[in-house]
């Protein structure tokens, strides 16, 4: 209370800097003398500070001629005399009186705006008779801004305002009302984010105080950058970052049985996410969203998630040039000259999203409990052993062969038998999240006796996929600092092919190459590079991380020996201790697997967009923290991050 006060205080003190204290006493017994009788200062602050905030809807509640000329309308509009006269309990001449007086004061663009007046947290009788309340949510143009219009003249309202919930960081949940504004000449209508036009939604630009997460409800902004940081530091849901909302920042005692419109959902937590993500890219690109403003709220983000998705792929990570003192090292050479040695850790981590049941496609499902995209749908009608291509039966994802039978039998019964024992889990009380979709059997691939091993008699087991096929994995390039330069998708398996072609995609000049890149089968890439005629194991050097190579190398490799022993590289070496962290891409997947939950049933865009937009977070913390730190974190000259319209 006593920093409200203070607050309240240095506002009085800005209203009397407006006009002098003898003007704003010589205009005040200009009034009529009984109307001054009935106010206190309370009541004079109380009215100033109340008509500052409802500033926006009387500007655009009054007479045209008014808003041409800027400044304060002679006369307040009826409805909302009315409604200050009832919210401060004062008659309507003192209403008038005080706007006649002090409406230079009010308009004032130097004073800022006061300490929040507040309306009640639940919007009452007063503020849904007048349709005004002190908590509205306007568009920021009082006039058309689309090119393509005639006139681009004064907006109006479309229609009343609708009762919205604001959700914010330090007012929790709360009624307000938003207000759409309409250009006749055009047909465009203004919301509080975006314009409408022709069934498409237009952002306007830079980052709003609130963001519009469905048909009622507005998100802080900094809700949702708090949301996006617990995702990032703490693996946090966005189930739980909802519930961690209502316990601790909602401030309010009604429950949803109550208010049901004060429940943030999950989904609205997700939108928000991807809207704020949106809006900082395209911000930072100094262009507008666009996105539909018909069709399902699930799908209209859509066409927006995979235009950044191409960008990134074929731009990479904000940080592909960075480099500091922790992934750079100097050292001298034999002949006693200066180099200095970057680094690139490789690794991979199983993590991944439904895919098509074709071993290496890469098409999205049309839905993510298809087992099939749709340029192989007719694969569903063929048995689902791997090498029979005889027709299911009726009922069955098998042909009538017997063995093929059996093995969707024991499918079955194994899925069962799973179903049974989560059953038991949960009867023991065992502590788990109860936001984790559950992980049905469907998803693996089956093998004949339920052994993933050979047989020593070197005969081929029968295998079958009977649910969704996942894609492999996800192969990851990492600085030993910790700054993640590139990720890539990996489908059916992680070939050496695919390992090989990656540098060449995230690294395209010369500039930008490590020195070295340090791989646990950095040994299979030499091979491969030289048997293929390439040059990559000519330019970068490739060793082994020192723990596999200890571990899962065969001295007896010669070429292993010879090319990739990391003893072999003297400048990874400093006091007899390795100059980087090799293990810092082991420490990244223990990271990114925090998400496998999260990211298993989200289609392929939602995927790729959820994954890009943590590794910025991540980078941005991480870079943060080199530079706090004082390792100089910075770029390759002349190669700055850039984003090219795709």
């Amino acid at each position: 209370m006593t920093n409200e006060r203070r607050t309240d205080r240095n506002v009085s003190y800005r209203i009397a800097t407006m006009s002098s204290l003898h003007q704003l006493l010589q205009r005040l017994s200009e009034c009529n003398s009984e109307l001054l009788e009935a106010l206190n200062l309370d009541s004079l602050y109380n009215y100033v500070c109340l008509c500052r905030l409802l500033k926006t809807a009387i500007r655009h509640c009054s007479k045209i001629q008014y808003i041409r000329l800027g400044g304060p309308p002679p006369v307040l509009p009826t409805h909302i005399c009315c409604f200050i006269a009832r919210r401060l309990g004062l008659a309507l001449e003192q209403v008038e009186a005080l706007w006649t007086a002090l409406q230079s004061d009010i308009w004032d663009p130097r004073a800022e705006e006061p300490a929040q007046w507040e309306d009640p947290r639940i919007l009452d009788e007063i503020n849904k008779v007048y349709n005004i309340s002190t908590r509205m949510l306007y568009p920021p143009m009082d006039r058309c801004i689309n090119p393509l219009c005639r006139q681009q003249s004064f907006l109006r309202h479309k229609d009343d305002p609708r009762t919205i919930v604001l959700f914010g960081l330090a007012q929790g949940c709360q009624d307000a009302l938003s207000v759409h504004l309409y250009c006749h000449c055009c047909n465009t209508n203004y919301h509080h984010n975006f314009s409408m036009h022709a069934g498409v939604r237009t952002y306007y630009g830079g980052l709003p105080e609130y963001v519009q997460v469905g048909e009622h409800q507005f998100v802080q902004r900094r809700v949702l950058e708090l949301f996006t940081a617990q995702t990032v530091l703490s693996w946090t849901s966005s189930t739980n970052a909802a519930r961690i909302f209502h316990s601790a920042l909602s401030h309010t005692e009604e429950t949803f049985d109550q208010v049901p419109r004060f429940a943030l959902t999950t989904e609205q937590v997700i939108d928000g996410f991807i809207l704020n993500a949106l809006l900082k890219d395209y911000a930072q690109r100094l262009q507008s969203l666009r996105i539909p403003h018909t069709g399902d709220q699930k799908d209209r983000f859509t066409q927006a998630m995979q235009a950044r998705n191409i960008r990134v792929r074929h731009s990479g990570q904000p940080e592909w040039a960075h480099y500091c003192d922790r992934c750079t090292s100097k050292y001298q050479d034999s002949h006693g000259d200066w180099k200095i040695v970057t680094a690139v850790v490789i690794d991979r981590i199983t993590i991944g999203h439904p895919c098509c049941g074709v071993r290496h496609c890469t098409n999205p499902l049309f839905n993510t409990k298809d087992r099939f995209c749709p340029g192989h749908s007719h694969f569903e009608f063929i048995c689902s052993v791997e090498g029979c291509s005889m027709p299911t039966e009726e009922g069955w994802r098998t042909c009538s062969a017997n063995s093929h039978r059996s093995m969707e039998e024991d499918y079955i019964q194994m899925g069962k038998a799973a179903f049974q024992l989560k059953a038991r889990l949960q009867r023991a009380q065992v502590s788990r999240p109860n936001d984790v979709e559950e992980v049905q059997p469907e998803d693996d691939e089956f093998q004949a006796n339920g052994c993933q091993d050979k047989p020593d008699s070197g005969i081929k087991r029968l295998r079958a996929l009977f649910g969704r096929r996942r894609t492999h994995n996800e192969q990851i390039f990492v600085h030993p600092c910790g700054i993640i330069v590139a990720r890539e998708t990996f489908y059916g398996s992680e070939t050496t092919p695919q390992v090989l072609a990656m540098p060449e995609h995230v690294f395209p000049t010369r500039e930008s190459e490590p020195s070295m890149a340090i791989y646990d089968m950095a040994c299979q890439l030499y091979k491969h590079s030289a048997a293929q005629g390439k040059d990559l194991h000519l330019r970068m050097a490739l060793p082994v991380d020192p723990f596999h190579h200890k571990s899962k190398h065969k001295q007896t490799d010669i070429e292993c020996q010879l090319h990739c022993n990391p003893a072999k590289f003297s400048e990874l070496f400093r006091d007899g201790s390795w100059v980087f962290n090799t293990s810092i891409a082991e420490q990244t997947n223990v990271w990114l697997g925090g998400y496998h939950s999260m990211l298993r049933e989200m289609t392929a865009d939602q995927y790729n967009f959820f994954l890009d937009e943590l590794i910025m977070q991540k980078n941005d913390m991480t870079k943060v923290k080199l530079d706090s730190d004082g390792q100089l974190p910075s770029y390759i000259p002349g190669l700055r991050f850039f984003v090219p319209d795709m």
